[in-house]
């Protein structure tokens, strides 16, 4: 078991995708590339579901790599459509299972409407290819239409599907089932886990508020962190994300958004190439997920 100056002491990436959603990498593979890099500790935070989180945990502790459990949820929150991370859940929890369950449904029922969509645009696809493509993924999403759409010449890229197509506005689009923000993180809360909002500097296009500014209006809500390092965010809003953090006592989390080959840009620990998140923000989760399962869980 690492000690905490061992954890303390190196890198970590606390967003990672496994190909039980929408990653290519099984949960041992990534502990085991985690281990080659060197991180001390890692998240998988497949979308909808935590059924990764027992192979990684148990890869964890052949390899000697801290394995958090992770989800990553789309909620419906005042500043749009955002990704909220979380951590430390005890992942077969029936509130927590609930949540999934229906979040799933409202995907199934989503990816029907889409193909139907896709159809009367004289688009031959069926589900029964798209689930094909996605193999033992549990959370059957528009990243495989986009794939089986490529595979069949309608598009040459993800990029093209989605802005045609499966992207809000695009001819195929439908809208699904989200819980609320204050929603998941209750439940999230009550899962013992913490909750954190992701890429901040993700939503600007879709919202119109900056980064700064999305976590001043969420704040109000009960996160409790936010996602500072990631893949796309400049060393500047790094740098202002953190303090926003302090100012607000709100945790600091960081993370690649590794999915294998289906980002082939963004690498393990390090993202585009040069981020390194320090492993000494993991101290600080532990503490709050164990603070929280204390309030909540007994």
């Amino acid at each position: 078991m690492l000690s905490d100056s061992n954890i303390a002491s190196g890198f970590c990436d606390l967003h990672i995708h496994s190909l039980f959603s929408d990653g290519t990498d099984t949960p041992r593979s990534i502990v085991a590339k985690a281990s080659d890099l060197c991180l001390r500790a890692i998240a998988i935070t497949d979308h909808d579901t935590m059924n990764g989180v027992p192979e990684a945990l148990e890869s964890g502790r052949e390899y000697g790599v801290l394995v958090i459990p992770g989800v990553e949820l789309s909620v419906d929150s005042p500043c749009g459509v955002i990704h909220l991370l979380g951590y430390g859940i005890s992942w077969n929890d029936i509130g927590i299972q609930g949540i999934f369950r229906r979040i799933i449904e409202g995907r199934v029922e989503r990816n029907v409407k889409i193909i139907e969509k896709l159809c009367s645009l004289g688009m031959e696809l069926s589900m029964a290819e798209v689930k094909s493509l996605a193999g033992n993924c549990d959370v059957v999403g528009r990243p495989h239409i986009a794939k089986a759409l490529i595979m069949k010449k309608y598009a040459s890229s993800p990029e093209e599907v989605f802005t045609k197509y499966l992207g809000s506005g695009g001819k195929a689009y439908a809208e699904r089932y989200r819980p609320k923000l204050a929603e998941a993180v209750d439940i999230i809360h009550k899962s013992g886990g913490v909750a954190v909002v992701a890429h901040p500097g993700f939503y600007k296009n879709s919202c119109g508020l900056n980064a700064i500014q999305i976590v001043d209006v969420l704040r109000s809500d009960g996160i409790d962190g936010v996602e500072c390092y990631y893949s796309h965010h400049t060393a500047d809003l790094t740098m202002r994300l953190i303090e926003r953090c302090r100012k607000y006592h709100l945790l600091v989390t960081g993370g690649s958004d590794y999915h294998g080959l289906n980002k082939d840009n963004i690498a393990l620990g390090v993202g585009t190439g040069n981020m390194r998140i320090p492993s000494g923000l993991v101290l600080s989760l532990m503490s709050s997920i164990r603070d929280f399962r204390q309030r909540f869980t007994i």
